[in-house]
């Protein structure tokens, strides 16, 4: 639930980044398709909920958590030297994160190019990987970005002000990467060895 206001404004910047993502002949992650309003008041306020039609909605984070947990299974016990059934996985898993940190990184220059930031002037940022989708189609795998309740552009920021704030927004996505906690955990199989394996995850970052 949220304000109608902040609703709204989310659906114009999904919108707007959308349009860029057309220009370039890439398929959107989410479209708006409508708004719910709640049957209560909250604070004399009537709450919304914005509804999406989404491709996908596999976050970045929780399926890195998942991919080291598998990693940690091709390393020796007690340290993290792989093991021979490892490298092909090690090989495997670091070309996945660089194709998608390339992918990521080309997304979020258009999202520059369409004059709007992914985050806000306060520490709160929506620049991180759990804000990265992907999802399967035509056995390919798909990228996409969402999440826009925080976005600014040149009506509330100014040039130098937005240049900086998306330039740091670079930094946050490749912070989170590094990171080994998530917002969520995908249903299923999670060890508790949750460990970043810096080797793989670098390639996502550089």
């Amino acid at each position: 639930g949220q304000k109608k206001a902040n609703a709204e404004y989310e659906r114009a910047m999904s919108e707007r980044f959308n349009k860029i993502l057309g220009e370039e002949g890439i398929e959107p992650v989410m479209e708006y398709a409508g708004m719910w309003s709640y049957p209560n008041l909250v604070r004399k306020t009537r709450p919304v909920a914005s509804i999406y039609r989404v491709k996908g909605d596999t976050r970045l984070d929780e399926l890195m958590l998942l991919l080291d947990s598998l990693a940690f299974d091709h390393c020796n016990e007690k340290d993290t030297h792989h093991n021979l059934r490892g490298e092909e996985f090690f090989d495997n898993l670091g070309a996945f994160y660089r194709e998608v940190g390339y992918t990521i990184g080309r997304l979020k220059r258009l999202m520059d190019k369409s004059g709007q930031t992914w985050s806000c002037e306060s520490e709160r940022t929506n620049a991180h990987t759990g804000n990265i989708v992907l999802w399967r189609k035509d056995d390919k795998l798909n990228v996409g970005l969402v999440d826009f309740d925080a976005s600014m552009d040149s009506d509330e920021l100014s040039k130098s002000d937005m240049k900086n704030l998306q330039k740091r927004e670079y930094g946050d996505i490749m912070k989170s990467a590094m990171d080994v906690a998530s917002l969520r955990q995908i249903e299923g199989r999670l060890g508790f060895n949750l460990v970043v394996f810096d080797v793989s995850r670098n390639k996502f970052v550089q």
